[in-house]
C-alpha cells in the first residue's frame, strides 16, 4: 500500500524547494518531504517558493509564486498567453521543454 506523502500539505501552503524536472503535460516535478508536487511557471535547477493549489492521495500541484534562485534559461516572458505558458523559458531550451511536455525528440538545431 503506497503511503500517504500529501496528507500533511493544504491548500494555500506555501514552501520553498528545488525544482527537479520537467514533466509530461508542461509540469515540473518537485518534492517536500517525499510528496510529489507537480509546479507551473518553473525551470529545473530553480529554488522556488511555490503555493499548493491542489491536493492528492498521490500527487499535488502548485504554482510558483516567487523565484529564490533563478535558473540561467528564465527569460522575462513577452505575455502570459495560458497558465500552461513556458514562455518563462529561454528558446534555446525551450525545444527540450516542449519535447518532454510531449513526449517527443526535439529537432536538431544547429548553432552558427
Amino acid at each position: 500500500m503506497a503511503s500517504n506523502k500529501s496528507s500533511a500539505l493544504k491548500i494555500g501552503d506555501l514552501i520553498e524547494l528545488t525544482i527537479e524536472k520537467v514533466a509530461h503535460g508542461g509540469h515540473f516535478i518537485a518534492r517536500h518531504d517525499g510528496a510529489v508536487i507537480f509546479v507551473r511557471h518553473a525551470i529545473p535547477g530553480e529554488k522556488c517558493t511555490i503555493e499548493i493549489t491542489s491536493t492528492g492521495s498521490s500527487f499535488n500541484r502548485a504554482d510558483v509564486v516567487a523565484v529564490t534562485e533563478p535558473s540561467e534559461f528564465r527569460v522575462d516572458p513577452p505575455c502570459r498567453l495560458n497558465s500552461e505558458s513556458i514562455l518563462h523559458v529561454d528558446i534555446h531550451i525551450a525545444w527540450a521543454v516542449v519535447a518532454a511536455i510531449f513526449n517527443i525528440s526535439p529537432p536538431h538545431i544547429n548553432e552558427h
